[in-house]
Formats: structure tokens, sequence, C-alpha cells
């Protein structure tokens, strides 16, 4: 399912934090689900009484070899009551039980604690990606491409001050790819521009050696550093060097300066399009004061693509909560399976423990603790894979899609 989003979305490494909160809200699940688990396994022994007790038969079981994880119990707790010690030497003596469940178990924790990490924080970087590459919020489209210097000489003047508005190209173009004809994006900024950031994950941010190519482009042209890219306009043909590959938020664009796209793309000093920040005013008086001074034929808002990006993650979200809701019924199954069949196993030594009127809360908190027991080694095997499973996933999942670092801090 992952494969099928990531090539239907068009989803190279990926900023995203697990906090410690996660791992705990993990533990506690399983923790609920195992107890559950043994409360819904115990009904069976929990119902005998002492006079079935009496009149049931009694088998004798041989415990003279203690299994290594008992004796190591018992040197631990040598005083605790012996009821403590029998969880311990019945899943020592049921070893390859104990050790299918326990996987199982860590497969299960292994698919919750993924898909809530998924859940909880999936689209956390798309906002994180604006805020420190995209920091401008509107930009708006001209009709027509439009002189530098007289844009800009608009953008300076009192109107628009605050809003430390930029000029820029934004067009398709066409390539000459392995003999194909292709149109691509190419974006062009103000070299020192403070609105539009670059992270470069291959390569190096100089201008003076080429242009930068986004990640999903890179991917789809099979182009990295060093190679070059073919411009065809019209009949003259140019060349351009691909000094490094950025990683930021559905980065399908050529990047270059304005001074580089008058000698790539003849621009011949005219723009196409401006990014600004609002400054203070609302969206329809920065509207107003576009289309006052330009011919303006496209707006588009930062808030909009992140929640446009926000609701398309949407489904994938969901698809994460099924997983969770399968997660948990397989710890509800695989727990209350093993809790039933060593009850069915240990018939006899429940009887006698009623027999001699060991009362049911007793029984039922050696069950419960039978199944912790189970849980402690699922989470020593499932955690860390956990941790491993949701990183490789996420990083697959949004490989072309914005730069992305599984953090998860020990503290």
């Amino acid at each position: 399912i992952m494969y099928a989003y990531a090539q239907v979305i068009g989803l190279i490494s990926p900023a995203y934090t697990i906090f410690w909160i996660y791992p705990l809200i993990f533990a506690v699940i399983g923790i609920l689900i195992s107890t559950l688990g043994a409360l819904f396994g115990a009904l069976k022994v929990v119902r005998i009484g002492p006079r079935e007790a009496l009149h049931s038969q009694y088998q004798a079981q041989d415990y003279s070899k203690k299994p290594i994880v008992e004796r190591l119990f018992d040197k631990i707790a040598y005083r605790r009551p012996i009821l403590y010690r029998i969880p311990v030497r019945n899943l020592g003596r049921h070893r390859i039980r104990t050790l299918v469940t326990i996987l199982s178990l860590a497969a299960s924790l292994l698919l919750v604690f993924a898909c809530i990490t998924l859940t909880m924080e999936f689209d956390q970087p798309l906002q994180k990606n604006y805020d420190e590459y995209e920091t401008w919020d509107l930009k708006a489209g001209l009709v027509n491409p439009v002189p530098r210097e007289l844009v800009a000489g608009r953008l300076s003047a009192d109107p628009f001050s605050g809003t430390d508005a930029e000029v820029m190209i934004d067009d398709y173009v066409s390539i000459m790819d392995d003999g194909e004809m292709k149109f691509v994006r190419v974006q062009a900024f103000e070299e020192d521009s403070e609105l539009r950031n670059f992270h470069v994950i291959e390569g190096e941010e100089n201008f003076d050696e080429g242009v930068l190519i986004g990640s999903i482009l890179a991917d789809d042209l099979g182009k990295r550093v060093g190679d070059e890219i073919h411009f065809v306009l019209g009949s003259n043909n140019t060349y351009a060097k691909i000094a490094g590959i950025t990683g930021e938020l559905m980065d399908d664009s050529i990047l270059m300066t304005l001074e580089e796209s008058n000698d790539i793309l003849m621009a011949k000093g005219t723009v196409n399009s401006i990014i600004l920040n609002k400054g203070g005013m609302g969206d329809d008086e920065v509207e107003e004061l576009l289309r006052g001074e330009f011919s303006i034929s496209s707006l588009m808002y930062t808030e909009d693509v992140v929640n446009g990006m926000e609701s398309m993650l949407e489904d994938i979200t969901y698809m994460f909560f099924i997983f969770i809701l399968f997660g948990v019924v397989a710890e509800v199954i695989f727990i209350s399976t093993t809790v039933v069949l060593n009850i069915l196993d240990r018939e006899t030594e429940f009887i006698s423990l009623r027999a001699i009127g060991t009362k049911q809360g007793k029984i039922r908190r050696m069950i419960v603790g039978e199944s912790l027991i189970l849980l402690a080694g699922g989470l020593i095997v499932g955690l860390p894979l956990g941790v491993i499973v949701t990183k490789q996933a996420m990083a697959y999942i949004v490989e072309d899609m914005m730069y992305y670092v599984l953090e998860v801090p020990l503290e």
C-alpha cells in the first residue's frame, strides 16, 4: 500500500521527530491490551470453585527440572510467594509457544507503534518546510512578462512597504531528454532572496557553477549532480550544469537566479511573478493592492498549498488508523490464545490452587502477570523495530516530497 501511495502521490530523505511520549503511549496501550487479553483468557479458570476443585481428579506434574529463567527468578525473588513464580515457570516450560507469542506480539506492537507515529505527526513536516524554506505568504502571476526593473520599482513604493516583495520567473520551458522533448517547470529568483531559500541535499548551492534541480524532477529525468540540462528555446539551444539537488516540498522545478535566466532562458531581464508577505494586510486588501498595480493572472497562498497537501494526506492517515486497529486486534488474539492454551495445559494446577482456598483475584493477578511478561518480551523486540520501520517507511513515502529527518530523543 505504501508503494502504491508513493507512486500515486509522487512522494530525498525526509525534518521529523518522534517525541518520548510516543513510546510511552505505545507501552501503555500494550499494557492495557495485554491486561484485557489476560483477563479474557482467565475467565475459564476463575470460574472453578473450591468445591468443584476438590472433586476434580488430581494429576501429578514433574517440576524437578527448572528452566533457566525460573532459576534466575528464584535468585532475584526467592522470598516472594510461589504464585509469582508460577507464570515464569510455565513460560519457561513452553519455550516455543512463548517465543512465537512474543514475536507475534512484537510484530503487532511494531505495526501499532509505526502507525501511531505516522498518524499523529504525518503532516508536521509540511508546515515546517514552508516555515524554513518558503517564507512568503502569496505568489502572484502576471499576465505577461514585464521588465524586472519596472516591477521592482513599483514594489519598492510605499504601498508595498513591509511586504518584502520580490520578483521571480515561474514558467514552463522545453528541454531535450534522451532525444525526447519535455516541458519542465523553471523558477528563477533573486540571488539574495530572503523569501525563498534552498535546502541542498546533494551537491551545493553554487549558482556560479550551475543550477539547482528539485528531487522529484531529478528522479524523473534521471539526473544527478554534474549532469547537464539541454534547454531548447525555439531554434536556440542552451545548456546548464546541475550544481545541486534540493529536497523541499513538492520540488519539481529547475531553480536558478534571475541573472542565470537571462543567459539560459534568454529572459532578457523580464519577470512574470511576484512573491511577497501580506505585511499585516488581509487577503482582500493585498489582492486589491496587487491588482491595482499589475495585471494579475493567478494568486497562490502558501497556506492554501499546505492545507491542500494536508487534505490529500488525510486518506493516508485513515489508512494508518486501519493498520492500528489491525495491530490491536492481533495483539488481543495472540495474547488471549496463549493465555487460554496455558490455562488448558495447567488445569490441575489451578484446581489445586482453588482447592487450597486461593481467591479468584490472586489467580487473576497471576495470569495478568504472565501476560505482562510476554508483553515485556514483545516491547524489547517490537520497540526498536518499530522505530526502524517507521523511519524507513516514512523515508520512502516522502522520498521525493520533502527533506525529512527522523529523530527519536531518548530523554
